[in-house]
């Protein structure tokens, strides 16, 4: 699990973040928020619901994309459990959190 994570904010612009995915080579960011966990924006957000649409990345903020419906995972959970999650529901991955953050949604990995 990664500790050091790069989130987006809903204000960013679509532009902005597009940029920053490029650059670390990521297909989806965890849009967060005073610390909290609001939404995942990915490449398939930013195409199919904005640009095919005729929005402006550059003027569109992340908030107008992003997926809300967030799964997450906790942070003791194994490998297994986790694919279990995925299985299960058909959502963007997202984060893990430890169980004592789970009420704030907080990222943490």
């Amino acid at each position: 699990m990664t500790r050091e994570v790069t989130v987006a904010s809903p204000e960013d612009t679509l532009q902005s973040v597009a940029r920053v995915m490029e650059e670390e080579d990521f297909g989806s960011l965890p849009v967060a928020e005073n610390d909290r966990l609001v939404g995942m924006l990915t490449d398939r957000d930013i195409t199919i619901r904005a640009v095919a649409h005729g929005l402006a990345p550059q003027d569109s903020k992340v908030r107008e994309v992003m997926s809300t419906e967030v799964r997450y995972v906790y942070d003791d959970e194994s490998v297994r459990e986790c694919a279990g999650h995925g299985r299960s529901a058909r959502a963007a991955p997202a984060g893990a959190e430890p169980r004592q953050a789970a009420r704030r949604h907080r990222v943490t990995g």
